[in-house]
């Protein structure tokens, strides 16, 4: 099925993976975040249009946030009209617990692909043929969270195909990092008010998301045992024993501060 042939050898990965996290380091904000990392994985990963979506179970239930240049508002509507018959769509749905890239070559041949009604009214809308999806949270969960990246008139190779799995960790880790962000845990009134550091918000953002100490402490870049000590000041701060009961008054279920 694939239509296109490998790129050429992609290098000192580990170093290109943490380059995306450190020209991110200090975006605030969902959006912002999405789009400096996208700018980021350009080099990485080039493509003409890319971006990352939030697909629910309804039809029509699609967040996008992406670089689409002046004609954003017009893919946008068609990436919701056609998200359900869309044949990566149909591979998540078939492994919904899977967060595996998923090659749109892998999944259809170009011939076929080119007479699908998907390709008609999305991707020549988009002047694209070839397509990588990198999911972040898996359909399971109830809503799948992907990156998505579009090229014109070159397939994605199977070593580019392998940078996006040693990817995936770090892009889900930021990815619940920006879920934090959108919620009421750890907020700037919050923050104030218990006396919290604005380091210590942000880690409590991450726990009250469900993140680990470990892996807050690769998204920060910082040892676990210093993610420890910022806990335990927190929970001093908070006058609080344990992580659950920091998220719960953070998130205005206990009485507190």
């Amino acid at each position: 099925m694939r239509w296109g042939r490998s790129a050429g050898a992609i290098m000192d990965v580990r170093a290109q993976v943490l380059s995306v996290s450190y020209d991110v380091d200090g975006v605030a904000g969902r959006d912002a975040r999405v789009r400096a990392i996208a700018e980021s994985l350009d080099a990485l990963l080039p493509s003409e249009h890319s971006g990352w979506a939030d697909i629910g179970s309804l039809p029509g239930d699609v967040t996008l946030i992406a670089r689409y240049g002046p004609e954003r508002a017009v893919i946008v509507d068609a990436v919701k009209r056609t998200a359900d018959a869309h044949p990566t769509m149909l591979a998540f749905r078939s492994r919904p617990r899977s967060v595996d890239p998923i090659r749109l070559s892998d999944r259809i041949g170009l011939r076929e692909w080119r007479r699908h009604e998907v390709y008609s009214e999305l991707f020549s809308l988009m002047g694209t043929t070839y397509q990588v999806a990198l999911p972040v949270q898996p359909l399971a969960t109830g809503r799948l969270r992907t990156w998505v990246f579009n090229r014109a008139d070159r397939d994605f190779g199977d070593d580019e195909l392998e940078l996006a799995r040693r990817l995936q960790p770090l892009l889900a880790a930021v990815d619940r990092v920006a879920v934090a962000t959108q919620s009421s845990v750890a907020s700037p009134a919050f923050a104030a008010r218990s006396g919290l550091t604005v380091r210590e918000a942000e880690i409590l953002g991450m726990l009250g998301s469900g993140m680990t100490a470990s892996s807050i402490a690769y998204v920060t870049r910082v040892s676990p045992r210093t993610v420890q000590k910022h806990l335990e000041h927190i929970y001093a701060k908070l006058g609080v024993h344990d992580r659950v009961s920091a998220a719960l008054l953070a998130a205005g279920r206990l009485g507190g501060p």
